[in-house]
């Protein structure tokens, strides 16, 4: 069964939640926007109101330009990022290239129409750059774990991953109680009757099967689990994946779970750039998805 949670959906819907909750996409994109548009009048306002003759190579950057900023909005709303992050980085390191060309050709037109174009532009030039730099970049940089540490989408990816912990370790300890109890029984009974012990044994299983069945006469799912620990385990996490470098968690982030390469990790999720995964020990946390690939 997988986690339907909408910080970890296993589909790419959309949904604008992925912007709202991504402080760094939501404010450089509505720069970018905003930038696009000064350029854009002031370009506009130049061709028709002076007589300067306008760059012609502008208009096709400002159309490059826009369509960059839309389709990275659309990655953002579907979730496809982290899936695009190596064209993404070369289309905007190309946008640089024509912006700055703009600007260096209308920057010393002393017009206020021209001096509006010239500032879109380099608005755009300092957005493209940023971004060149952010998915340019690994994940792990401390660029970008101090950027994406804003993001609410990863804070509660972690909540949900410290209540999966308390969950799987509630159920251990109500397994482990259990066992005892019934261990403690079964010697308690022996001691006294030998000849007791088969029915004591039958009596203690079927007392094990009511009390933790009889909570939850209206959901079969926990009685399921602890019968089926295995099975429980891999519905939880359906993906096998193989780390392909060492990996040391950030000791400001206690979410995060160390690995070595070639080590084989459970993963609950494969959406995002930080995963759910479990490793061999039980150690639950997130990692990061580049340092990893998934196995069959």
């Amino acid at each position: 069964m997988l986690n339907n949670n909408p910080y970890n959906s296993n589909n790419h819907s959309f949904d604008l939640s992925y912007i709202a909750t991504d402080p760094f996409a939501i404010s450089t994109l509505s720069l970018a926007y905003l930038s696009w548009i000064i350029a854009l009048a002031g370009s506009v306002s130049t061709t028709f109101k002076t007589s300067i003759s306008f760059p012609r190579f502008t208009w096709w950057g400002l159309a490059f330009e826009f369509t960059l900023i839309v389709s990275l909005t659309l990655f953002y709303c579907f979730n496809l990022v982290d899936s695009y992050r190596n064209f993404l980085s070369s289309a905007f390191a190309v946008a640089f290239v024509y912006t700055t060309n703009s600007t260096n050709t209308l920057v010393y037109v002393g017009d206020s129409t021209t001096s509006a174009a010239s500032a879109g532009v380099i608005l755009l030039s300092m957005i493209n750059i940023i971004w060149v730099f952010y998915f340019g970049s690994d994940n792990y940089s401390p660029i970008n774990q101090w950027i994406d540490s804003y993001s609410l989408r990863r804070q509660n990816l972690s909540l949900i991953t410290n209540d999966n912990i308390y969950n799987m370790n509630h159920q251990s300890l109500l397994m482990k109680s259990a066992n005892n109890n019934n261990s403690n029984n079964n010697n308690n009974t022996n001691s006294l009757n030998p000849n007791l012990s088969n029915i004591q044994n039958n009596y203690n299983s079927n007392t094990f099967s009511n009390n933790f069945s009889s909570p939850y006469n209206n959901n079969n799912d926990f009685n399921t689990d602890l019968i089926n620990g295995d099975n429980n385990e891999e519905d939880t996490y359906p993906y096998r994946a193989i780390a392909l470098y060492n990996y040391d968690a950030n000791p400001d982030d206690i979410n995060e779970i160390s690995f070595k390469k070639g080590e084989i990790l459970q993963v609950n999720d494969i959406q995002g750039r930080w995963w759910q995964a479990k490793r061999e020990d039980g150690s639950v946390g997130i990692c990061p998805s580049n340092y990893v690939e998934l196995v069959k």
